[in-house]
């Protein structure tokens, strides 16, 4: 089970702890648990994502953690001390994918730009085209507003004809900090977190435009070979509601932004799969077709 940091101190309405709750029901039904605190930049993921994960098996044996295969350095007494290679940054991510502006991208196109890295040829390895790479249409005002953020200025000291304006509300200034939004990304940083409405969130590192689809899952460790159908963004539940349409679906954006990092998943699987094959010959716990698979 994978789920955000913030179940470790979430309560019910009794006071009790979530994550509490689910150790004790797991234990009960004979399971041994474990609680993994996982950040996907120490996978190989270009994003500093962290993340809980509740996993458990029907021995009495842990199977722990995945080693981790990248170092980010968090606190400025992290040492190397495994000399393992350093985390992915957004150069590493996205560097080599088509050069656009705002306006402009397809859904498919060519590459226009060789790959400079381990992970970009990887990415690249299995696919022809570049999909999902389209750049929203920005008004010239955001683009003007981007230009700004992306020069130093912060979000505060905006000019005023480029700060935020209240929804509806006649050319009136937004109050709202909108502090996870307009973030600009730089090359050589591994990147924030990718939410599901990462399409406002971020700044790409040289282009006054938000990121696309494919960097966002570019940033994630999709392949390039995924092609995420359906529209780019989704209106909100309650805006659907108000104007009766039945067209509550996964954008691009969210199934993207919602996912567990493929590579942190594979990271996983290959801890979770060595473990089973070392288990694979214990006839009380697995049914002799399932060893059977394991020893082939």
């Amino acid at each position: 089970m994978e789920n955000v940091t913030g179940i470790l101190t979430r309560k019910n309405g009794n006071g009790e702890k979530v994550i509490d709750i689910i150790l004790a029901t797991f234990r009960n039904l004979g399971y041994n648990v474990e609680v993994w605190k996982l950040n996907a930049a120490e996978y190989g993921v270009p994003q500093t994502r962290r993340r809980i994960f509740i996993v458990g098996n029907i021995t009495t044996d842990n199977i722990g953690e995945p080693k981790k295969t990248h170092f980010l350095k968090v606190n400025p007494e992290d040492v190397n001390s495994n000399n393992l290679p350093l985390a992915l940054t957004i150069k590493d991510a996205i560097s080599d994918l088509p050069y656009i502006q705002a306006h402009e991208g397809s859904e498919i196109q060519d590459y226009t730009i060789a790959p400079s890295c381990e992970f970009q040829r990887w990415a690249r390895e299995k696919s022809k085209y570049v999909y999902n790479h389209v750049s929203m249409k920005h008004t010239s005002r955001l683009i003007e507003r981007f230009k700004a953020l992306m020069n130093g200025t912060s979000k505060l000291d905006l000019p005023d004809e480029f700060k935020v304006l209240k929804r509806g509300g006649n050319g009136e200034y937004s109050e709202i900090d909108y502090n996870s939004n307009y973030r600009h990304l730089r090359l050589d940083m591994v990147s924030y977190t990718i939410p599901a409405s990462f399409y406002s969130n971020f700044i790409h590192p040289t282009c006054p435009r938000n990121i696309t689809s494919r960097e966002a899952a570019r940033i994630q460790s999709f392949p390039d070979h995924y092609f995420f159908k359906g529209k780019r963004t989704q209106i909100s539940k309650k805006l659907l509601r108000k104007l009766n349409k039945d067209e509550d679906h996964l954008s691009q954006y969210n199934q993207i932004g919602n996912a567990v990092p493929p590579l942190l998943a594979k990271a996983i699987a290959d801890k979770v799969g060595s473990f089973l094959h070392d288990k694979a010959n214990d006839e009380i716990i697995f049914k002799p077709e399932i060893v059977d698979i394991f020893n082939c």
